[in-house]
């Protein structure tokens, strides 16, 4: 049983191996009546990060279950409209919702201007930090980072990694009882990597009662990107990739012309980076019915879902190898 101080702790960092990734919009260049533009709300340790901020992401963020005063940033691919027209209302939006905490907005060069023309800043209620991107590190929080890297598209774009830190092992109860190991302080000291020891004078390694660290979530978000070496590596072993899938292989023209990726390139990359699960998103208005696409990809990569509109989907770590998805609608 957790103690009130492990209590408020967890409360505040959130549960490790767990994250919750809400699609605010799935649709690309114009809103049609069941998709509008792009925009995933992640969250992860308690904090919560939203990728890209097409139009429409302020009326359905509230009904993700965000509490705004833990929106820690919003990060913005690249500077076409359908990705960051939502954010001035937003912005303005979050104010009036009662957010005092800081929010840092990054996004590609131009971010700036962009925000000092359409947004009374010092209104806000609260700091706004606007930065421009750069290859690397651009979040960190409470046990995740958030990594940013260029992808190849008709402008300057970005894609992120969202990286939990590698997670405690697992405490063996059953040693535990067997060496007289206390509850309390002692058994987290353990858990923390320390030796400890007991009232009878032995020594107690904390591999002799945890298990080896493992592996937190990676989630990798694209953006607009055509196929490219940097995704795939970035990629390597992700746990879940929420990929562009804006056209139909049917349309490869189209989408190498315009810097975008078909429903089976973005199958190819997850398969070559060997990820567990591949989420599909940013479709054309032309598709009405994405099982074409979705049939494309598993004929590729068999693990591929669709992404809808108000989707949520629960992630928990199980293990060092697996997760367990689940898919709900709001």
């Amino acid at each position: 049983m957790l103690t009130k101080a492990e209590k408020s702790r967890k409360s505040v960092s959130g549960t490790p191996g767990y994250a919750e990734l809400t699609f605010m919009g799935t649709g690309s260049a114009t809103p049609t009546g069941e998709r509008w533009l792009p925009g995933v709300l992640v969250k992860i340790r308690g904090d919560f990060i939203l990728l890209d901020c097409g139009e429409g992401v302020q009326y359905r963020i509230l009904k993700a279950g965000l509490k705004v005063n833990r929106l820690a940033a919003i990060l913005v691919a690249h500077l076409h409209g359908d990705h960051l027209y939502g954010l001035p209302g937003l912005l303005e939006s979050l104010g009036m919702w009662g957010k005092t905490s800081p929010l840092k907005v990054l996004g590609p060069a131009g971010i700036e201007e962009f925000i000092e023309h359409a947004v009374l800043s010092d209104n806000l209620g609260y700091e706004l930090v606007v930065e421009t991107l750069k290859p690397g590190v651009v979040v960190s929080g409470n046990g995740y980072d958030v990594i940013a890297f260029p992808v190849k598209h008709i402008v300057n774009s970005f894609a992120f990694v969202v990286l939990e830190h590698d997670l405690p092992g697992k405490f063996n109860e059953e040693k535990a009882r067997e060496l007289g190991i206390p509850a309390g302080p002692i058994r987290r000291q353990l858990l923390a990597g320390k030796k400890v020891r007991l009232h009878t004078g032995r020594l107690i390694e904390p591999s002799e009662v945890v298990g080896p660290p493992r592996k937190g979530l990676k989630i990798v978000y694209s953006g607009d990107t055509m196929p490219c070496a940097e995704l795939i590596e970035a990629s390597s072993k992700a746990d879940i990739i929420i990929h562009e899938a804006t056209f139909s292989s049917y349309n490869g023209v189209e989408a190498y012309v315009s810097g975008h990726s078909t429903a089976l390139e973005a199958a190819y990359t997850a398969s070559a980076a060997k990820a567990k699960m591949l989420i599909l998103q940013h479709f054309s208005n032309r598709y009405r019915d994405l099982d074409l696409l979705l049939q494309e990809a598993r004929q590729v990569f068999e693990e591929t879902y669709l992404s809808r509109d108000l989707l949520k989907v629960i992630v928990k770590r199980q293990g060092e190898e697996s997760i367990n998805a689940t898919f709900q609608t709001l």
